[in-house]
C-alpha cells in the first residue's frame, strides 16, 4: 500500500495584500476560487458566506496527522480520534516519534484554520478533523485499514488519500473483509444515512487503471482523479470508469510538520478537496445519504475549462440520462464527471428532497454464459451481450469476468449500455503484458449514472498482441466463460427531477442546445425542476 501524495518543495513568504481570508499563503491556494496562477477554481468562496463545515466531522485515514500544528489544533479532536498502527487513543507526538508528513498535509486541505493571520485555509475550516492513523510501512496496515474503515461509522466523511499499489490486490472476491468494512461504513453510518466514502483514484497515470482496485470502485466509495492548473489530467492521475469526479491535484499548497507548509502533488491531495466539499454539503443539509451525495458531487461537477484531449483517456462523452442540463451527463475516464464545483455541489445540496441510503439501494442484475477460446492471431475479438429485465435508475455498474488469459497487460475491455454508453473497464498498457488475474474481478463504472439499467449490455474483448504465444510455443488461448453484471441505483419512479447548472448556456451550442431546450416529459409524476445551481439570469418558460 502506499499514499497517493508526494513532497515538492518548501515554502516561500507570499505577500497576502487583498484576499478573502488573511491567511498567509492562501494566495498560493490556487484552485480555491481562481488566481493569477490558473482560471480554474472549485469556485468556494461564495459558499463561505453560508457554511464552513461546522458540527461535520471528517475522519482522515493516514499517517498520524500533527495536530499540534497552529493552522490545525483547533479543528483537531484529541477525544474522538485514534491511531491503529500504534493501538491506542492516547496519541502522543514527540520528537522521538515524528508523524509521516502525509496525513498532515491532507487534513489541512480539509479544514485549516481560516482567518487566523498565518497559513493556508482549508475548505471546511469549521468541521471537526478526526485522526484515524494507519502506518503505512507496517506489514499489518491493510488490517488497520480495516479497523479505520470500521470506525468511520462515527464520522461524517471519511478521507482516504491511499491505494493499494498492486493492481487487483484488493480483489474483494479474495479479501471480504475489505467490502465488509466498507459496507459497515455506508449502512451503517450517520445513524444510517451513511457515510460518505472519499477516495484518491490513485497516481498510476497511463501505466494502470483506478478500476483494478476495489477500495476505489467499491459502489460505497467516490473515486477522485486529479487535474493541471492548465485544466489537464495530471500526468499522475489513474484512469477509470469508476472515477467519479476530479479537483486540483498540483502545487497543492498545504500543511506540514512543525508548524510548516509546502507544495504537494498527487490524487491524495484532490480527495480531501471533496472531503471537505461534502462537509459544507451536510452542514447545509444533514439529511442526506451517502447516494445523494454522490449524485449531488456528480451532476455538479464542472466540465468547462477541462482538457478536450483524448490522448489521456477515451475523452468525453455523454451518456443516456435525460435529468442534466435538458439532455445527458457527461463523463470522462480521466476526469470523471468534471471538476469539483463547491458552490453548485451545496447549492444542490440546500434543495435537495431525496434520502438515498443503504436501505433503499436498488439492485437489478444479469450473468451470460459465453463459454468461448480468445486465440491469439485468429480469435482476438470476442463480443458477448447480457439481458437485464428488470429497471431501476442506476448509479453504479459492476462487471466480474470469467476471463482466463495470461497477457492480460494487451486485453481492452469495453462495456457498453443499452443507451449506448461505452467505457474502458481493462486497459491494454503500453510495455506492459500482466497486470494480474481478471478472475471474477469486478470492475466498476459511474458513467451510466441516470440511465436505465432494462435492456441489452455488450461486453467486447480485443486482444491487442495477436503473436502472443503461450508456454508451449503456440498462440495464446484463454477461455473467457462468463460474466455476470449487477446494477445499483433507485426503484423507477415518475417523479423527476430536471437540474440545470451554468453550464447549460456554456457548454452547449447550435442542434445540442436546441434539442436541450425543450424539457418533455410523458410519463407523469411530480416533476421538479431545479435551477439553484444557477447564477445567471433564468426564464422558465412552462408553456
Amino acid at each position: 500500500m502506499e499514499n497517493t501524495g508526494s513532497d515538492k518543495k518548501a515554502a516561500g513568504i507570499i505577500n497576502p495584500s487583498a484576499y478573502f481570508y488573511n491567511d498567509t499563503y492562501e494566495k498560493k491556494q490556487w484552485y480555491l476560487d481562481g488566481s493569477t496562477l490558473s482560471p480554474l477554481s472549485i469556485d468556494v468562496y461564495s459558499v463561505w458566506k453560508d457554511y464552513n463545515g461546522t458540527g461535520v466531522k471528517v475522519g482522515v485515514i493516514d499517517s498520524q496527522i500533527d495536530f499540534r500544528h497552529a493552522d490545525l489544533a483547533r479543528a483537531y479532536s484529541t477525544a474522538l480520534d485514534y491511531n491503529f498502527g500504534l493501538g491506542t487513543d492516547q496519541v502522543a507526538i514527540d520528537a522521538a516519534h515524528l508523524p509521516y508528513f502525509h496525513g498532515t498535509a491532507v487534513a489541512g486541505v480539509i479544514s485549516a484554520q481560516a482567518n487566523n493571520g498565518l497559513g493556508t485555509v482549508g475548505i471546511a475550516s469549521g468541521a471537526t478533523l478526526v485522526g484515524l492513523g494507519i502506518d503505512y510501512s507496517s506489514s499489518t496496515v491493510d488490517s488497520q485499514v480495516v479497523a479505520a474503515l470500521k470506525a468511520a461509522v462515527n464520522v461524517d466523511v471519511v478521507n482516504n488519500s491511499w491505494s493499494f499499489v498492486t493492481p487487483f490486490e484488493d480483489d474483494f472476491s479474495i479479501h471480504p473483509e475489505y467490502a465488509a468494512a466498507l459496507k459497515s461504513a455506508a449502512a451503517e453510518g450517520r445513524g444510517g444515512l451513511g457515510t460518505a466514502i472519499v477516495f484518491a483514484a490513485g497516481n498510476d497515470g497511463k501505466w494502470s487503471s483506478s478500476n483494478y482496485h476495489n477500495f476505489q470502485n467499491s459502489p460505497y466509495s467516490i473515486a477522485v482523479g486529479a487535474v493541471d492548473p492548465d485544466g489537464t489530467p495530471a500526468s499522475f492521475t489513474s484512469l477509470g470508469a469508476n472515477v467519479l469526479l476530479s479537483s486540483a491535484g498540483t502545487d497543492i499548497f498545504t500543511t506540514t510538520l512543525k508548524d510548516r507548509y509546502a507544495d504537494y502533488d498527487g490524487t491524495s491531495f484532490s480527495a480531501p478537496a471533496v472531503s471537505g466539499a461534502v462537509a459544507l454539503m451536510l452542514q447545509a443539509n444533514p439529511d442526506l445519504g451517502y447516494r445523494d451525495v454522490q449524485q449531488i458531487l456528480a451532476l455538479s461537477a464542472h466540465r468547462e475549462g477541462l482538457s478536450d484531449d483524448a490522448n489521456f483517456g477515451d475523452g468525453w462523452r455523454t451518456n443516456g440520462a435525460d435529468t442534466f442540463n435538458g439532455g445527458g451527463m457527461h463523463f470522462n475516464d480521466a476526469f470523471g464527471y468534471g471538476m469539483l464545483n463547491v458552490h453548485d455541489a451545496v447549492r444542490l445540496a440546500e434543495t435537495w428532497d431525496e434520502q438515498q441510503t443503504y436501505a433503499n439501494l436498488a439492485t437489478a442484475t444479469g450473468s451470460v454464459q459465453i463459454d468461448r477460446n480468445l486465440v491469439a492471431g485468429s480469435v482476438d475479438h470476442i463480443s458477448a451481450q447480457i439481458a437485464v429485465g428488470s429497471d431501476i435508475t442506476i448509479e453504479h455498474v459492476q462487471l466480474a469476468l470469467d476471463l482466463r488469459w495470461v497477457d492480460t497487460g494487451d486485453l481492452d475491455v469495453y462495456l457498453t449500455s443499452p443507451d449506448g454508453t461505452q467505457v474502458r473497464l481493462v486497459y491494454d498498457l503500453p510495455a506492459t503484458d500482466r497486470v494480474g488475474s481478471l478472475r471474477n474481478f469486478s470492475f466498476a463504472s459511474v458513467a451510466s449514472m441516470g440511465e436505465q439499467s432494462a435492456g441489452t449490455w455488450t461486453i467486447d474483448v480485443y486482444n491487442r498482441d495477436p503473436a502472443a504465444l503461450g508456454k508451449d510455443g503456440k498462440p495464446m488461448t484463454g477461455l473467457f466463460d462468463d460474466a455476470t453484471l449487477t446494477l445499483t441505483g433507485s426503484a423507477t419512479s415518475h417523479d423527476d427531477t430536471y437540474v440545470y447548472t451554468d453550464e447549460f448556456g456554456l457548454l452547449y451550442t447550435g442542434a445540442e442546445l436546441a434539442a436541450r431546450s425543450t424539457l418533455a416529459d410523458g410519463d407523469g409524476g411530480a416533476d421538479t425542476v431545479n435551477a439553484a445551481a444557477v447564477t445567471t439570469n433564468l426564464t422558465i418558460d412552462l408553456s
